[in-house]
């Protein structure tokens, strides 16, 4: 069952759903999350993709779960925030880090956005007895992915994705733990 606004503004007072928590940003049904402030002066070239995260830092219960999703004005420029491994387990809390690919044929300033998608939050039949408490638990700021072993590219946001995806394919163990690979990656 999606939450209502009326739910989101319960849960933001009880339990710090998200914080800050700004009402011009709740919807109906989902609320519209911030650039982090660190953020404002990226901009996104045709065909590219950055990492980047939420200026809010989310707190599920363990009956609730989320999913962002693009805002629809972005999707009229070709711009995607947020639908690319978007889902949030129960009982996470920390920034969300967010996928934001260009697919139009200009140039796209995330500086110039306020709100850069959506979060709506689901809940659960039931509270869950596995909440999340995984690699990503409290982030602040853009945490690298679990499995990366070359901290060489610690600035996320001049990671070229496209070779990323090939050096992954082809096994390149300095990128990649090799337990990873192999028991995760079917290519």
């Amino acid at each position: 069952m999606v939450l209502s606004d009326k739910t989101i503004k319960k849960l933001v007072e009880e339990k710090n759903l998200i914080t800050p928590f700004n009402e011009k940003n709740l919807s109906s049904n989902s609320y519209d999350l911030s650039l982090a402030e660190d953020d404002k002066n990226l901009e996104l070239m045709p065909g590219e993709s950055k990492l980047i995260v939420t200026k809010e830092t989310v707190n599920l219960p363990a009956n609730v779960v989320a999913k962002t999703i693009s805002k629809s004005s972005f999707a009229r420029c070709g711009v995607s925030i947020g639908d690319v491994g978007g889902w949030v387990d129960a009982g996470y809390k920390g920034q969300l880090t967010l996928l934001a690919v260009n697919f139009g044929d200009s140039a796209f300033e995330l500086r110039r956005i306020k709100e850069i998608c959506q979060i709506i939050f689901l809940q659960a039949d039931s509270e869950a007895e596995k909440i999340y408490n995984g690699h990503y638990q409290d982030s602040k700021g853009l945490k690298e992915a679990w499995f990366i072993k070359d901290k060489r590219n610690k600035d996320f946001n001049k990671v070229d994705v496209e070779t990323t995806l090939v050096d992954i394919s082809e096994g390149n163990s300095n990128l990649v733990d090799p337990e990873f690979y192999e028991k995760r990656c079917d290519f």
